[in-house]
């Protein structure tokens, strides 16, 4: 069952804040997917989410997120535990486009984490939206996964690793991964 976080006006400034710091960084680069401040902004808006999951869980966290000069490690380290990174989708293109991992990004994010959090997000982003953590997988679940050119008919297709939305492990699991 996914778990669902409101966004609070001041974690809506903090990610506007940080996704424009990141576009700025990436803005020479061609990005495996779309770099707008739309999707850099959707990602943070994701972390945040992710991160109050696990507060709320009694579960600690280093937010590396925030600090944008560790943007090449992970997102989250969980519990002392495992890396994750936190991948958020329009909850639109979830169905049929989402729990991708660019096959070039692959060996780069897996140097880096340990597993991926999927989270969903409403399509208009804005204060007071809704973020949904969907589920987890380890990067032997990523790796293990179809790989497909995926996009929209017409427009760019990028060969994807992704998984089925059965594929994907519940927070329960992860919660109890890091509690044992």
């Amino acid at each position: 069952m996914p778990e669902r976080h409101q966004i609070s006006d001041d974690e809506f400034a903090l990610a506007t804040e940080l996704a424009q710091a990141t576009l700025e960084l990436f803005a020479s680069q061609p990005g495996y997917y779309n770099n707008t401040l739309n999707t850099h902004l959707r990602g943070k808006l994701g972390e945040i989410a992710v991160s109050a999951f696990f507060k709320k869980s009694g579960v600690p966290t280093k937010d590396l997120w925030r600090n944008i000069d560790l943007i090449a490690e992970a997102d989250i380290e969980i519990g002392g535990r495992a890396r994750a990174d936190v991948k958020t989708w329009d909850v639109h293109h979830w169905p049929n486009l989402g729990r991708c991992i660019s096959v070039s990004q692959f060996p780069t994010l897996r140097g880096k984490a340990d597993l991926v959090i999927w989270c969903t997000s409403e399509t208009a982003i804005r204060p007071e939206m809704t973020v949904s953590i969907e589920g987890w997988n380890t990067m032997g679940d990523i790796e293990q996964s179809p790989k497909r050119y995926t996009g929209p008919p017409g427009r760019r297709q990028v060969f994807n690793h992704q998984l089925e939305l059965v594929a994907m492990r519940d927070l329960d699991s992860l919660l109890k991964s890091q509690n044992a």
